[in-house]
């Protein structure tokens, strides 16, 4: 595998921040991109730029750069997002590590903000945070504040689906050095890398997500976050493989995951036979959950919230699905009792 060249110059001498940044044929935007990492109010930090053998002005646009703190890679052959961001981390030499995508902005107070959370939270891994959305034409579309904050909730979510803006999100390094960077081989390097990684760290460490919008990620209708299809079917294979290891022997058959994963991530009503097997899939991984993240673990107010949301996603699905037969129906709420009580433990 080719290695990413760096370009000679004078480095900051011990940043506080390495903003990584991948980009293949970012002309468009990667010079807004990087003005709103250099612009920050933390300005210990260093930027790694790898250009992954872009064949637009991409490489004219970072060479207009004379600020000592932008770090410049390129790859002479495509390497993917997942091993162009490693190539960018293996020259980092700061103790946060933020992810930045290259058509999107970081707020000026993004570093600062995320680097105070490191600092009062010694155990947190990572953390990511809220984003505001950058739709057609530059026009302001909404705000991306779906993503639970707290790290019970997180656990939780990661089994169904990524709970993370990848744009947003900072890491340990020592946690990148103990659990390794992303995916480089496999489809996965290129689709749901983040979504890999993150789980994998958060198996042995906390996150959190900041509730602030701290970043504007642009909706690229020729990014990779269009192809639906490839994303939904890699980001399953990796919430199977989440599943998985939390039950420790082969994970739920295939039908069962997919009832879970519609009941906690899609919302949407279920048919009579996939309400039962999401109510057998929830009680073993509740179990599973229990024994792992919330028995003599965190404090009881964080139990009791984990508990009570998972209730109320419960309820919720008890009333969307009315058309159910009433037995399971009244299953699915005595689920909810269930869990409503763990919370008062």
């Amino acid at each position: 595998m080719p290695a990413a060249v760096p370009e000679p110059r004078c480095r900051v001498m011990s940043p506080a921040v390495s903003v990584i940044m991948a980009v293949h044929n970012g002309e468009a935007h990667i010079r807004e991109a990087a003005d709103s990492i250099l612009s920050q109010t933390l300005s210990s930090l260093e930027l790694i730029v790898v250009d992954d053998a872009s064949t637009d002005a991409t490489a004219e646009v970072l060479a207009r750069y004379d600020d000592p703190r932008i770090i410049r890679l390129r790859n002479e052959r495509r390497l993917g997002p997942g091993g162009a961001r490693n190539c960018a981390l293996r020259m980092a030499r700061a103790p946060l590590i933020a992810i930045q995508d290259a058509d999107d902005i970081s707020l000026p107070h993004r570093l600062e903000t995320q680097a105070e959370v490191f600092a009062k939270n010694p155990a947190l891994g990572a953390a990511g945070a809220y984003a505001a959305v950058i739709g057609r034409a530059g026009r302001d579309g909404g705000t991306m504040s779906y993503p639970p904050t707290r790290d019970l909730e997180i656990k939780w979510a990661l089994l169904f689906w990524n709970p993370f803006i990848h744009t947003a999100v900072m890491v340990r390094r020592s946690v990148l050095e103990e659990t390794g960077g992303y995916a480089e081989r496999g489809e996965l390097a290129w689709l749901a890398e983040d979504y890999e990684l993150l789980s994998r760290i958060n198996r042995k460490h906390r996150t959190a997500n900041v509730g602030e919008v701290l970043v504007k990620y642009r909706i690229n209708p020729f990014g990779a976050s269009t192809r639906l299809g490839e994303l939904q079917r890699l980001s399953e294979e990796v919430s199977g493989r989440n599943v998985s290891w939390l039950l420790g022997d082969s994970g739920l058959d295939g039908e069962t995951l997919q009832a879970v994963r519609r009941f906690w991530f899609d919302g949407k009503s279920l048919s009579p036979a996939e309400a039962r097997r999401a109510l057998t899939g929830n009680k073993r991984l509740h179990q599973a959950f229990f024994s792992r993240y919330v028995k003599g673990g965190p404090v009881r107010v964080s139990r009791a919230r984990f508990y009570l949301g998972c209730a109320r996603r419960a309820l919720g699905q008890a009333r969307r699905n009315s058309k159910l037969q009433p037995s399971c129906r009244a299953d699915m709420v005595f689920s909810t009792i269930r869990l409503a009580l763990k919370a008062m433990v």
